[in-house]
């Protein structure tokens, strides 16, 4: 039978992770399904874990590189390695929830171009849900058209999560993918570097579980550089308007943004140097960024965990103070392994 949908993983240093992603899958998969696992050159078990399922079923292929070559290339080998008509990008911690392939083959009965999936949020351990659905108030199925893709673009915050992208293999292969690579958002640069040929449809039906963690794939100075200048360059080629372009990136960061950069610990002087203090910027701008620099972290992390608690209980507030409270720079976080002589593990990404 042809194969119709290829999950196509990339991971790095996920072994035990990864193991529980494949059980999710495992159970869903069809005559009309394959897997393909592209490993970035993990350093530990991953191969031994993966193995184990290679040997009993048929449909799974994994595929090892010689050398690291970061996210958005590993995920564009999965791609090249798949031979499903769709391409379902996942990642190698995240787990599918009852019937999420079932839901997708059924949708892949019409000729979209790209199917987009809603998504939970839930916790590392993944026992409790931090936000129920991550495509904000969408209650049923929606259709984009090829010339809608201003409207499309506006839901990018949603779906900058890549576990939830469907799409046709061979849009993906004809498009630049290489500009892309190491922008660390790939997907939305193939997605909208031009219109697509065919409709978009976006699922309404929860699919995936997404496994929480802040610094799951970047940490530091890849992350604000990330937000900061590779997010603002990969907008500035897309064939989205000019309007829609000024509605998703900001010439200068906000005091708000930046306090929560600071309190994540991806924010930091030298990062002000390097980043903020070349731009045009007034007197007081430049005095407040600096001191928001300079400011203890542990304290403006206690701070805003204060601030976000009170201000609303909403889901969005929900998974920011768990991202604050679970920060390695949180005040608790740090008496526990200071205290145990335990380091947190790094963390790692595809």
């Amino acid at each position: 039978m042809t194969i119709k949908l290829t999950i196509c993983i990339a991971t790095y240093n996920r072994a035990r992770l990864l193991q529980e992603t494949i059980e999710s899958i495992i159970p869903q998969l069809t005559d009309e399904c394959e897997l393909v696992i592209s490993d970035n050159a993990s350093t530990d078990e991953t191969e031994r874990v993966v193995s184990e399922y290679t040997n009993r079923i048929s449909c799974l292929r994994y595929h090892r590189q010689e050398v690291n070559q970061g996210l958005d290339r590993n995920f564009d080998c999965a791609v090249e390695y798949a031979t499903g008509e769709y391409c379902w990008l996942f990642g190698d911690d995240d787990v599918f929830k009852p019937d999420a392939i079932a839901t997708v083959l059924s949708a892949l009965r019409t000729d979209f171009s790209l199917v987009l999936v809603n998504y939970e949020c839930r916790d590392f351990t993944l026992s409790k849900v931090l936000n129920p659905q991550l495509f904000p108030g969408l209650t049923q199925d929606r259709v984009y058209t090829p010339d809608q893709i201003d409207d499309l673009f506006s839901q990018a915050d949603s779906f900058i999560f890549i576990g939830c992208i469907i799409i046709k293999r061979s849009i993906w292969l004809s498009r630049e993918r290489s500009r892309y690579h190491g922008s660390l958002f790939a997907h939305l640069g193939v997605i909208f570097q031009d219109r697509l040929p065919g409709n978009t449809l976006i699922v309404a039906k929860t699919c995936v579980s997404y496994r929480e963690n802040y610094r799951k794939t970047f940490v530091g100075k890849e992350l604000f550089e990330a937000g900061i200048v590779r997010w603002p360059a990969l907008i500035a080629t897309l064939a989205i308007s000019d309007a829609a372009k000024r509605r998703k990136i900001s010439t200068i960061p906000s005091a708000p943004h930046l306090l929560f950069d600071r309190a994540m610990n991806v924010y930091c002087l030298a990062l002000y140097q390097r980043y903020i203090a070349p731009r045009r910027l007034s007197l007081q701008k430049r005095i407040v960024f600096a001191l928001i620099a300079a400011t203890p972290v542990t304290l403006v992390n206690t701070a805003l965990i204060i601030f976000y608690r009170w201000l609303s209980r909403n889901h969005k507030r929900k998974v920011i103070v768990w991202w604050l409270r679970h920060s390695d720079v949180n005040l608790l976080n740090r008496w526990q392994f200071l205290r145990s002589g335990r380091t947190r593990d790094a963390p790692t990404g595809s």
